[in-house]
């Protein structure tokens, strides 16, 4: 409970006994009075700030006082109080100012209550608008966080958004430089299939050498044995005519030579077969390695393929996200519009 300064006005009348210094006609004087709400019936103590102690105060009623205490109950207010010390000598005067006091004191307990009621009203009306401006606080601080909110999510989309517009454009160059990949490892198919198509004739010119190869050896293999058996027999003869030996020792020379005539030209087929298998070989070994480049070349067109058909996939995600998150600022957009 709080102490409420009031302060009460007196009008003072000299008494017979004043000095002749003291003015005759009635003066006004303040009192200013320290009490507690609610109001206890007990009259405060009180504190003359005048110009005059040496006057005597009238008492204040207990049911006037306790009226003028609770007309100032909400603030400082100031009490018109009209009093006096009537002296026998004064007569019917004074008592005409007695009635004349109370009159006005009435009115004054009138104007009190008017106050007191207003005052009430007042503060009601305070406590209201004290409401209303605390329930407006609260909407406002609301809408303050959510458009820090709405503010905060923008922020994140748009760093999403250039998160994605990057990672597209990097899916961009990326898909650029698989296009120029493809386009060389095609470039070296066509020429992988070239030399295949030219090994594949050279093989071909190989083996119809091999094989032409091996007709004149087994030719010579079929002439050695027909040279063999013409030998037995040439030597079956010569045993049956020795007289005949000279002309079959001649004969025998010849057959030798073409012998060793054929055994040459037999060494020189063997070489050139062995040189015919060497090349098949060498030729064999370079298919197998355009078979395995053309192998790789198709793995790595396949990789590049799947590669593509992924950024495709992620480009086509970073679209939708792209999308939800117009569509999300859009709709929020709305709201504050709405809002």
């Amino acid at each position: 409970l709080d102490e409420t300064p009031v302060t009460l006005l007196f009008i003072i009348f000299p008494t017979k006994n004043n000095s002749p210094d003291t003015p005759t006609a009635p003066m006004h004087t303040s009192l200013r009075v320290m009490f507690s709400r609610p109001f206890s019936g007990k009259l405060p103590q009180f504190v003359l700030t005048g110009s005059w102690p040496e006057y005597e105060w009238g008492k204040i009623t207990s049911g006037f006082w306790r009226s003028s205490l609770e007309a100032a109950s909400s603030s400082e207010a100031l009490v018109n109080c009209w009093t006096t010390r009537v002296d026998p000598l004064c007569g019917m005067a004074g008592a005409t100012y007695l009635e004349a006091v109370k009159k006005k004191i009435r009115s004054l307990q009138e104007v009190t209550d008017d106050a007191g009621s207003r005052t009430a009203g007042l503060q009601e009306q305070l406590l209201a608008e004290r409401a209303a401006r605390g329930a407006a606080e609260g909407d406002v601080a609301s809408l303050n966080r959510r458009i820090q909110l709405v503010e905060e999510e923008l922020d994140r989309a748009q760093e999403r958004l250039a998160t994605a517009l990057q990672k597209l454009e990097e899916a961009e160059k990326a898909a650029d430089e698989s296009e120029r990949g493809m386009k060389v490892i095609e470039n070296r198919a066509l020429k992988d299939e070239e030399k295949m198509e030219l090994q594949e004739i050279q093989l071909k010119e190989a083996k119809h050498i091999a094989e032409e190869a091996d007709r004149k050896y087994e030719e010579v293999a079929r002439k050695l044995v027909i040279v063999e058996g013409e030998l037995e027999r040439t030597e079956e003869r010569a045993e049956l005519n020795e007289g005949k030996c000279s002309e079959l020792e001649e004969e025998l020379k010849t057959v030798t030579n073409l012998l060793k005539s054929l055994e040459a030209q037999a060494e020189k087929y063997s070489i050139k077969e062995d040189k015919y298998e060497e090349e098949i070989k060498v030729l064999t070994d370079k298919l197998k390695e355009a078979e395995t480049r053309a192998e790789f070349a198709e793995r790595s067109v396949a990789k590049l393929e799947k590669t593509i058909d992924d950024l495709e996939d992620e480009l086509y995600a970073q679209k939708l996200k792209y999308k939800a998150i117009s569509e999300e600022l859009d709709h929020a957009l709305n709201d504050m519009t709405s809002m």
